[in-house]
Order: structure tokens, then C-alpha cells, then sequence
């Protein structure tokens, strides 16, 4: 008989082959048996589909999680209007989202991540507070747009791309319902 496994029901187990005699063999399947009398499987208690609804919202709710969505659509978008930042993308993704879960403002130790569109009213609308005002939505979308478009050296090319990141966030505003 042996024990462990990743699942509930790999508690107790048995192996038995053709080395083992009959005795052994019943002498391993008693243990076996014994072992899952001694540790049974609790049975699947049935959450209350009111109680999932409830976490469902709060984790609609979650600015982070709510973050990390637009976040990946905007991966999304500037996979779409350029494949080479794909990687780059990603990886901004990863870094702004590390700043919203720490707290940490877009320019703290940065001054050269610099706001294209901090006096523009173009996303004054979306202009919303991301965990406890540390962090605006024009913020993290200008910081991602940073972050993926310093690798590519054409101007007019890294504008492009900055325009479609911008289109695609404000397409998906609704999002920001919090």
C-alpha cells in the first residue's frame, strides 16, 4: 500500500504484480483499505451560488484584477498594430502592474518616463483612480506605451503605435467601471 499523490482519492493505493504471492497481495489490499477507513475523502461541500456570485463581484471589483485585464487587452492591441513588441509588451504589462500592486507611482525614480498626454483632455474621462489614487488610468496606459514602444527607434513608428494603444484604451473604458 502506499500513500500520498496530488489528489484526495491517491491517498491509499496498491500495486500488485505478478512477484507477489496471493497472502502478500491480500495483506497489501488490507492495508490499503485501512489506510482510506483511517483518512476518508471528505465528500465536495456545494458553495452557495449566491456566496460564488458574491466573490465573483468582488473580484470584478479588485482594481488590480480589473488593471491586469485592460492591461493584457492593451498587450492585445499592440500585438495586433505590431508583432516585434510583443515581448516588450508583455513585459511592460508585468511592470505596471508590479507598480499598482505596490503602490508606487508612474514617475518615482523614473524622471525620464515622462506623461505625452498629461495636459490633454483626451483621456480626461477615463481619468480614474487605480488603488487608492497611486496611480491613474492615463498613467499606467502612458507608462505602458513607454515601456513597450523604447525599443523601436523610428519616431513616426513608436507614434503609430502610441495612437493605437491609445484608440484600443479608450475602446475598452468601459472597463474602468469601478
Amino acid at each position: 500500500a502506499g500513500s500520498g499523490g496530488k489528489y484526495s482519492f491517491e491517498r491509499a493505493f496498491v500495486v500488485i504484480n505478478e512477484k507477489h504471492s496471493l497472502p502478500i497481495a491480500m495483506n497489501l489490499v488490507r492495508d490499503c483499505i485501512q489506510v482510506s477507513l483511517d483518512h476518508p475523502v471528505c465528500p465536495k461541500v456545494d458553495i452557495d451560488p449566491e456566496v460564488i456570485e458574491r466573490e465573483r463581484e468582488l473580484t470584478r471589483a479588485n482594481r488590480v484584477h480589473c488593471s491586469d485585464q485592460i492591461l493584457r487587452k492593451l498587450v492585445g492591441i499592440t500585438c495586433k498594430a505590431n508583432r516585434t513588441c510583443a515581448k516588450q509588451s508583455n513585459e511592460a504589462r508585468r511592470i505596471v502592474l508590479e507598480d499598482i500592486r505596490s503602490g508606487r507611482k508612474r514617475n518615482e525614480g523614473n524622471s525620464s518616463d515622462v506623461c505625452e498626454i498629461e495636459n490633454s483632455s483626451a483621456c480626461s474621462d477615463l481619468d480614474v483612480s487605480l488603488c487608492s489614487g497611486n496611480m491613474s488610468s492615463r498613467e499606467m496606459l502612458e507608462k505602458f506605451i513607454s515601456l513597450t514602444s523604447s525599443g523601436i527607434e523610428d519616431n513616426e513608428e513608436r507614434s503609430i503605435l502610441a495612437s493605437k494603444i491609445r484608440d484600443g484604451f479608450m475602446d475598452i473604458g468601459s472597463l474602468l467601471d469601478w
